[in-house]
């Protein structure tokens, strides 16, 4: 590693040298050079002695006069100073530094070389008077930098300005930082954008916002009044660029400023056409690779470089996907191959920020719907395991769809014998807690206590899991708790149980039958359609949709999805074989994207035993034979495909 760090030190120092020996440090200094460049010493050592030599330097011109930039006609830096520079700064600047002096100056006003930079600080500089005599003297950086570029560098003295704080905002709007379509026009963008005299304005953008914290760290150190007001004049910057840049722009420019030597990584993350390097450069959102990404890596918590790392994998592995990514065994296996997936997801509509687990759900509808509810609204879904996955999924759904109008028809209910009549009485729930909603499963069993226990009327009950349920403290001993059992839920129920101040509470029973059809069939007490329901309480406008060029139409909209119930057999026909003639297991299913493709069209269809993340191109005849033979064996007839979107 020393070895790497002296090899870029000299190769750095010399190139430098040689372009700027004339122009930039002193002729007086240039033996100096030929002596440091024969020392066969470490990086670290190497650096140390600099620090030192510069440290001497300023303190033998502290005492000197201040300049006065009326009588001078060169300002030189030192080269101990340009020494310092080059042993903390990082290679993807250095590479800019041979283009000229006056981008190398402005990359030191942008602050991209050496380290902890400060304008406000004097660094030794060696002055040529008008008269002829040359001295050396002390300056504070940000004058010699307007110094030079007043004498020697005009157009950067106007991109200084351009990119002040004052009209910043004006100078970047005018900007469009449009994805590259190929590879012949990318390479060309870097040469551009790499040859721009204002890249170290654009670079300075990713590296103040990713050195917010650090301004902040500096803060708390002590420093001096003239370095405080500079760390606080960067947050302000700081600031300004989180409010005037978005997501996308900055990742193009870190992806630009990270590969200023290499136009082909530049262009790696543009000219890919899988869907997971597209995420990874901002262009599509993340969650069409997080949740695969957090079940294949077996990371909860996962940073962009564990995205990019996942990435990778899925790209080498394409047989990955088929096996790995969903949440548990619980969905229809194999999945797709990676490829496939990723052909589907790249124009896909369906938002997908949450996992879910079919074969725990007992009712398919229920999975569908609430995909589609998480869809069409902007919840933050909160993070699903294995076992409380079928609970939230239910949550999801009953919340949406449950309205007064359909209590009598809702069929989840708890039940208690009142003390008058003696009657089994069975009130409405909807599953989980939820402090204002009434018919929230906590705010029913606080009623129904406060009818048949001696408990405070200020009883408050909570929602707990078995796991982590413990009687001995405090807060578990008094109060209600709602215990569950989330490792035996079966058929969209858990095994729970009612605890008052440590007593179980046994004559509170729940009925819970989930007996939901999905489009309208005939109307019962103990079945309705979820979807008539949906559509009022969630605003959602639904159209048939009865061929490929409707399909066409409807998905170009990126918020509209497809929906339908079809014959799993005809949909899936190599996983499930036909046994008898109209034989038909109706399946929800949601459709998002239609890919043509050697003359062929598929659409890409998740149903709701598929996993959410892996959908599957199907090719259309499937899916409208499918649609054909359950409009066949359908109580009323009905053809089931429809597209939903948002109401203006």
């Amino acid at each position: 590693m020393q070895g790497q760090w002296t090899k870029l030190y000299f190769l750095a120092l010399t190139s430098f040298f040689l372009l700027f020996s004339n122009d930039l440090i002193s002729d007086e200094y240039s033996k100096e050079k030929q002596k440091t460049l024969g020392i066969l010493e470490t990086y670290v050592q190497l650096s140390k002695i600099n620090k030192k030599k510069n440290k001497e330097i300023l303190r033998k011109l502290k005492g000197r006069p201040s300049v006065n930039l009326e009588d001078v006609e060169h300002i030189n830096l030192h080269s101990t100073y340009v020494r310092s520079l080059f042993f903390f700064s990082k290679k993807r600047f250095l590479n800019l530094v041979a283009d000229d002096q006056c981008n190398f100056f402005s990359l030191l006003e942008n602050k991209l070389l050496g380290r902890n930079l400060k304008l406000s600080n004097s660094i030794p500089v060696v002055i040529t008077n008008k008269s002829g005599s040359v001295e050396n003297r002390i300056m504070p950086l940000t004058e010699v930098i307007q110094f030079i570029y007043k004498k020697r560098c005009p157009k950067q003295k106007e991109n200084s300005t351009l990119f002040s704080k004052k009209y910043f905002e004006k100078t970047f709007n005018k900007f469009n930082f449009e994805m590259p379509k190929n590879e012949r026009s990318c390479m060309k963008a870097h040469i551009n954008l790499i040859k721009s005299p204002i890249l170290p304005y654009l670079c300075k953008i990713p590296v103040f916002l990713n050195m917010e914290n650090k301004f902040l760290r500096d803060l708390n150190r002590e420093i001096m009044p003239s370095e405080e007001e500079e760390i606080l004049d960067d947050l302000r910057i700081t600031k300004l660029f989180k409010k005037s840049i978005s997501v996308k722009e900055k990742f193009f420019l870190e992806n630009l400023c990270k590969n200023t030597n290499s136009g082909k990584n530049f262009c790696s993350f543009y000219t890919a056409k899988d869907v997971w390097t597209k995420v990874l450069n901002k262009e599509l959102p993340k969650f069409k690779i997080f949740h695969k990404c957090k079940q294949i890596l077996g990371n909860q918590v996962l940073k962009d470089s564990g995205l990019a790392k996942c990435a990778k994998l899925l790209n080498s592995k394409p047989s990955l996907c088929s096996s790995k990514g969903a949440l548990g065994k619980t969905v229809l296996f194999p999945s797709p191959k990676c490829t496939d997936i990723s052909k589907s997801l790249k124009s896909s509509n369906l938002v997908t920020n949450h996992h879910d687990c079919p074969s725990k759900v007992f009712n398919q509808s229920i999975t569908n719907i609430s995909r589609i509810i998480l869809h069409f609204s902007n919840h933050n879904v909160k993070t699903r395991s294995i076992n409380n996955c079928s609970f939230e999924t239910m949550k999801t759904f009953s919340k949406n769809i449950y309205s007064e109008d359909i209590d009598d028809l809702w069929p989840m209910k708890i039940c208690y014998q009142s003390k008058l009549s003696k009657d089994n009485t069975c009130l409405s729930y909807i599953p989980g807690y939820d402090k204002n909603l009434s018919v929230a499963e906590n705010k029913v069993v606080e009623n129904i206590l406060k009818k048949t226990q001696p408990v405070l009327s200020s009883l408050k009950c909570h929602i707990s899991n078995k796991k982590s349920f413990n009687p001995s403290r405090i807060s578990s001993n008094d109060g209600c708790h709602i215990i569950y059992d989330f490792d035996n839920c079966k058929d969209n129920k858990c095994l729970k149980k009612i605890v008052v101040n440590n007593k179980n509470i046994k004559n509170i029973n729940y009925d819970d039958a989930p007996n939901f059809y999905y489009f309208p069939e005939k109307i019962s007490k103990d079945a309705f359609s979820s979807i008539n329901f949906l559509k009022n309480n969630l605003n959602i406008k639904q159209t048939p949709i009865s061929n490929l060029n409707q399909i066409r139409s409807f998905l170009k909209e990126k918020n509209n999805i497809i929906h339908g119930v079809g014959c799993i057999q005809n949909i899936y026909p190599r996983q499930f074989k036909l046994r008898s003639m109209n034989q038909c297991k109706p399946t929800a299913f949601i459709i998002d994207n239609i890919i043509e493709e050697n003359k062929n069209i598929y659409l890409s269809i998740r149903t709701s035993i598929d996993d959410l993340h892996s959908p599957r191109l199907i090719h259309w005849s499937f899916i409208y034979n499918s649609l054909k033979t359950y409009q066949n064996v359908h109580s009323i007839n009905s053809w089931t495909l429809y597209g939903l979107q948002k109401n203006n």
